[in-house]
């Protein structure tokens, strides 16, 4: 699958979604501060908590340091835990993340375009939605999404992407394996330091298969992912040592939630 990096971040006045002008800034200075894993953390609680507003002004903070919703430690496999109403909270964010990292983006639907107005952004949102009787192929439709752009969301996604997705995940359990066992065989530093190092290279991987195997796309993703910005040569390096799996069987998540994502801790300065 073809995927392109478009960059251009904007600011979402966050009065859209906050009603108390005077604590706006408050909100934004106690976010700006917060770690990313930690508003990663916040974001899970929301929408476990089924708490649109809250998990938006998370998803704003998370979007404005250019953080996919894809990346964020939750994702729609998540379905027994989140349940069917969570998915409106899903689509939200995915809306959200749109207008602020596309800021030039042109949707095909002309009264998509208000999803890019403050004063509009909440309105045009339900309406694109329309309360869950829109597919998420025909809000991508709607918004003109491309593969990557819609790979970056976790619910805007025609059918094929989020097939494509779902064999991705699938194949993950494999890369991790195969990743594992060659640096285990390799490596003579401790266990700790060889931990370390598979995890990078499994992220790497994952970055890979998003990025269709190209140096610089797979960089970019990657510092979307872990926020370590990698040369493209060192990545064209790397990429030559990461395996080729197609093998699809057992399931795991883009994002895995970590023990710390799931006890739900708060916001810290």
């Amino acid at each position: 699958m073809s995927i392109t990096i478009q960059s251009g971040l904007r600011h979402m006045d966050l009065s859209c979604l906050v009603d108390d002008s005077t604590g706006i800034e408050r909100l934004e200075l106690a976010l700006s501060r917060a770690s990313s894993g930690n508003l990663k953390s916040q974001l899970y609680t929301y929408i476990e908590d089924r708490n649109e507003t809250r998990a938006l002004i998370v998803g704003h903070e998370l979007s404005r340091r250019g953080i996919p919703p894809c990346f964020r430690g939750v994702n729609m496999n998540d379905g027994e835990l989140f349940g069917h109403e969570s998915g409106q909270i899903f689509a939200m964010l995915d809306l959200q993340w749109v207008a602020t990292q596309y800021p030039r983006h042109e949707p095909h639907w002309k009264r998509a375009k208000g999803i890019w107005v403050n004063q509009k952004y909440t309105a045009t949102a339900r309406y694109l939605l329309w309360s869950g009787r829109r597919s998420p192929g025909q809000v991508a439709v709607a918004l003109n999404l491309t593969d990557q752009q819609q790979l970056e969301c976790t619910w805007i996604q025609f059918t094929t992407v989020a097939r494509w997705r779902s064999r991705l995940i699938q194949r993950i359990p494999f890369a991790r394996e195969r990743i594992a066992e060659s640096v285990r065989m390799k490596d003579r530093r401790s266990v700790e330091e060889q931990d370390a190092t598979i995890k990078r290279r499994v992220d790497l991987w994952i970055c890979a298969e998003l990025g269709d195997w190209k140096p610089q796309r797979t960089a970019d993703l990657y510092e979307m992912k872990t926020g370590e910005v990698l040369q493209r040569n060192l990545v064209a390096k790397q990429l030559a040592k990461l395996p080729k799996v197609r093998r699809t069987s057992n399931v795991s998540s883009i994002c895995d939630p970590s023990p710390e994502l799931r006890s739900g801790v708060g916001l810290s300065h």
